[in-house]
């Protein structure tokens, strides 16, 4: 009796399976992981409130500091002083001023909504020492709503 190549009983022991044809999936996942690489941030935040935790509704301002790292590729590797150059990075710092509402603080889980008011600083040069003349700097409002976890 012929069973099928995918039925799991006929397999047993062999827990690594290769594909020889195009997955256009795994396309996808890495253009998604790369995606997700191609700007880092951190930041920090301060939120100073202005009334007690116990009340329902907790306004605050607060401030945010960030540092953003943009990660490119050329298409065509440069060649400049004997070096190839395939990849670079620019940095910026970012910095806003923000005010908001909180809700249920005392609990586990809260809500809250900000607006801001801010701006990112883009470095002069690239970390391969061009010159930056294509991302300038720029300020900027936000709103932002979201949920609280503490744990």
């Amino acid at each position: 009796m012929a069973t099928a190549p995918n039925h799991l009983p006929d397999r047993a022991g062999s827990l690594v399976q290769t594909h020889r044809s195009f997955e256009p999936r795994i396309l996808f996942f890495h253009f998604a992981i790369f995606l997700l690489l191609a700007v880092l941030t951190g930041g920090l935040t301060y939120r100073r409130y202005l009334n007690s935790s116990r009340t329902a509704i907790s306004p605050y301002v607060g401030a945010n500091l960030g540092f953003e790292v943009l990660v490119w590729e050329y298409r065509n590797p440069i060649v400049s002083g004997g070096d190839t150059i395939r990849h670079d990075d620019l940095s910026a710092g970012q910095g806003a001023v923000v005010f908001g509402v909180s809700t249920r603080r005392d609990k586990p889980l809260g809500f809250f909504g900000e607006v801001g008011l801010g701006g990112t600083l883009f470095f002069s040069e690239t970390d391969q020492g061009f010159k930056n003349d294509v991302f300038d700097n720029y300020g900027f409002f936000s709103v932002k709503a979201g949920l609280s976890f503490k744990f």
